[in-house]
């Protein structure tokens, strides 16, 4: 059942990033759900790496199930993927985000703005690079999942990774389908995908061809 319902988020939360971006200036709650989705990955990768990202984002849902609609799905350059782009980026959207506080005037509404002006700039970004390049190559890059693939990769203690099975055919079906395109087979040795920037959103499970990949 839980299973279920993570998959419904994965398929469905998108739906969230359209009504933040028309409905957002004027509701509060809706302001509020953005701060819960900028923060989410931080809280969530002490304990469970980048799985906010890859379940429960609605920038994720947005990336796996309307964007590439619209986009070529060429490979992310690995420059996206680079520790001194992405610290870059992060600087430049915090830059950003702290000028929209700085004239927030103190006010609750103010700083809700700010938020939901983050979100727009970054979600034209998200689609402007998968038009571009690659559904998820925004997910590359993204300010808060950079923070949180950070924390995991200071963590080394995951316990929550995917498994990787001894009848692993090394035929990269589930590196190709991986939406940050990581190594999955390179991680035979160790047993278990220890990438900090694997999301956990099992898409290397359902399409293992050999069933040697779950999710502990």
């Amino acid at each position: 059942m839980a299973n279920e319902i993570v998959y419904c988020i994965q398929r469905f939360s998108w739906v969230l990033v359209a009504l933040v971006l028309v409905f957002g200036w004027v509701s509060p709650i809706l302001m509020i759900l953005s701060i819960v989705c900028m923060f989410g990955p931080i809280i969530f990768s002490f304990s469970f790496g980048r799985a906010w990202c890859g379940n429960f984002c609605p920038r994720g849902s947005l990336s796996g199930e309307i964007l590439p609609i619209i986009s070529p799905n060429k490979p992310i350059p690995r420059l996206l993927k680079s520790s001194i782009f992405r610290i870059v980026m992060f600087i430049l959207l915090i830059m950003f985000f702290i000028n929209n506080i700085a004239h927030s005037n103190g006010t609750l509404l103010g700083i809700g703005m700010a938020f939901i002006k983050m979100m727009v700039i970054t979600t034209i970004m998200q689609v402007c690079f998968a038009v571009l390049i690659h559904p998820y190559a925004w997910c590359s890059f993204c300010p808060m999942g950079t923070v949180a693939s950070f924390i995991t990769r200071a963590k080394k203690d995951n316990i929550d990774n995917i498994i990787i099975g001894g009848n692993c055919m090394e035929c990269n079906v589930c590196k190709n389908n991986c939406p940050l395109q990581i190594d999955i087979p390179g991680w035979i040795s160790a047993g278990e995908v220890k990438d900090p920037d694997c999301m956990k959103c099992r898409k290397c499970i359902k399409t293992c061809s050999c069933k040697c990949l779950k999710y502990e």
